[in-house]
């Protein structure tokens, strides 16, 4: 068993990546990838500008997923970590005496795009952005996926299934992104490279190369 913690929205990045190397190493091997985040325990009562955004943007989930090397779902082909230094004080958190407290920065969302927009180069490298039409945004706020949007240059409608889950069910930290891919893996038009992105601390982008048979 491995823990992930103290990684916030990107959590499942890291454990995706983590259970692609055991796989690579033991290819005959099953791994259970299990996001759970518990957000309304951190539930702070001080008025104050940092705790309103937080209390109104998280929400509590959970949910799994199965990987293998059997050639069913999403398949990785490619991922990348890259962290904008700039943003560092901008999202963070600190264990308070009632839970974590915290610090969500309004310049997020320009930080993100800057940040996409520096690295634009080594993601066309790496991932072909080109040949990519299927965008998986961590919707950790309804400006943060318009922001990134805007970067890549992508259509609105690329971030329906992100927009869907932000409305319905909050900002779940780790577990969003996989709500999202699980409502793409069963949209019937969508298929081919999908490029899932998230964010965290650090501030931290991590990015992930799928295709969808």
């Amino acid at each position: 068993r491995y823990c992930i913690h103290f990684m916030g929205c990107y959590a499942a990045f890291s454990g995706i990546k983590l259970a692609d190397k055991i796989l690579r190493a033991e290819p005959e091997a099953q791994v259970l990838l299990v996001c759970v985040e518990l957000c309304t325990l951190h539930f702070q009562k001080e008025y104050t500008e940092d705790n309103l955004l937080a209390n109104s943007l998280f929400g509590d989930g959970a949910a799994a997923a199965l990987l293998s090397n059997r050639p069913e779902g999403l398949a990785i082909q490619a991922y990348s970590s890259h962290l904008i230094s700039k943003g560092a004080p901008d999202m963070a958190w600190s264990i308070g005496d009632f839970g974590f407290e915290m610090g969500l920065s309004k310049y997020i969302p320009q930080l993100l795009q800057e940040g996409v927009g520096k690295f634009q180069e080594d993601f066309e490298r790496k991932f072909n952005l080109s040949q990519i039409s299927n965008f998986a945004i961590h919707p950790g706020g309804k400006q943060i996926l318009q922001k990134v949007q805007e970067a890549f240059g992508f259509p609105e409608a690329c971030n329906r299934h992100a927009l869907d889950i932000l409305r319905n069910f909050g900002n779940m930290s780790s577990v969003t992104i996989l709500f999202v891919l699980y409502q793409m893996m069963k949209d019937s038009s969508i298929s081919g490279k999908i490029l899932a992105m998230g964010f965290g601390p650090g501030l931290t982008l991590e990015t992930l190369l799928l295709h969808k048979s």
